[in-house]
Formats: C-alpha cells, structure tokens, sequence
C-alpha cells in the first residue's frame, strides 16, 4: 500500500504473488523481493489456475508429517528447513511480473541494493549446506549477473557498495 502523507488515505500500490519475507525498492518501479521455496514444489506463481489448485490440493494431502532429507533439517528460531530455500526475486511493478533471480537451490543469506543493482551473498547447496557463500552482482537494468566470489572461500557477514558506486 501508498499512503497519503496528508490525508492518511492508503492506496492498493501493488500485489507479489509471493510470501514476501523482505524487499527494497530499486529504480523505474522494481522491487528486490525475498520470499521462502519449497525446492521439491514448484512455485505457485508459476503454474495457471487448474495446476494450482491441484498443487495446493497435493499439499494438504502431504500435511502431517515432514521428509527430512537435507542437513541441517532445523534451524533455531526458524524450524524445519530441509528443502526451504530463501529465492530473491525481482518484481516489476507496473507489469506485475515476478521473476527469480537466484537458482532453485540457492538460499539468498543476504542482500543491498544501490540504483538498479542487487549485491547479494548466497549459498547453494543439496543434502549439506556449508557456512561459506558466493557473493554475486545483480544488474536489474540490463539482466546480467556476475559471480565476485566464488562460494566456498568466505563467510560473508556484511557486504554492500562503496560510496563511489562500486
């Protein structure tokens, strides 16, 4: 929502078809967006209405009992996490589009924005996940990614733009 700063009104500004977990907004109406995946589910997003509810009905069958397959399987304060995966998501406001930017097993530990550029560490795993991640740069203007450094060297506890740009 917007809201007027004179009259208090709020204005519907836009709808992410996503649990949004965090977002910043970029320039010309984009938004960086966080959101939790199921990396054994498809995204919901993704799939036209007949698909979807089949896929919510598949989910509710599943209810129940939990397949850990991955280590760790819990997190403190976070709970069960085998297959769950943090996906950074690029949002166009005006369009309504959705789009992932990090692969489907990639969990996104944190991210800045300055203009139209994402800077983000992330780690990508299966079965095991390690404490080192990549850092990587994200041009939302242009589409173009680019690897800084390479995951499995650093543990990334803070990152973000040189007052310069770079």
């Amino acid at each position: 929502y917007s809201v007027d700063a004179q009259t208090g009104d709020s204005v519907l500004y836009c709808e992410v078809p996503l649990a949004v977990n965090g977002f910043t907004p970029l320039g010309s109406g984009k938004l960086a967006v966080t959101a939790y995946r199921n990396i054994n589910r498809p995204d919901l997003y993704t799939l036209d209405e007949a698909a979807r509810k089949a896929e919510i009905e598949s989910q509710k069958r599943e209810k129940g009992y939990l397949v850990l397959e991955e280590i760790p399987f819990c997190q403190n304060g976070v709970g069960y996490v085998s297959g769950r995966r943090k996906g950074l998501y690029l949002f166009d406001t005006a369009a309504g589009a959705l789009q992932i930017i990090t692969g489907q097993y990639d969990d996104v530990t944190d991210f800045t924005t300055k203009g139209d550029c994402l800077l983000y560490s992330s780690i990508q795993y299966q079965d095991i996940r390690t404490q080192s991640a990549g850092l990587f740069l994200y041009d939302a203007a242009s589409g173009q990614q680019e690897t800084l450094v390479p995951q499995g060297k650093y543990v990334f506890t803070y990152h973000d733009f040189l007052s310069d740009g770079r």
